[in-house]
């Protein structure tokens, strides 16, 4: 219990993670946006066909 106490309380450990937590948050809200085709989010001309 208190190396898990600790653990939060660790600045130099917060440090290493957040740049991943961030990673992750974009991660997921990318894969919350609707995209036409995957193309269509690089060019950003809209598709037309099937």
């Amino acid at each position: 219990m208190t190396g898990a106490y600790k653990m939060l309380h660790d600045d130099q450990l917060w440090h290493a993670i957040l740049p991943i937590v961030d990673g992750l948050k974009a991660f997921a809200e990318r894969l919350d946006t609707p995209v036409d085709k995957p193309v269509s989010d690089y060019t950003g001309k809209p598709t037309s066909g099937p």
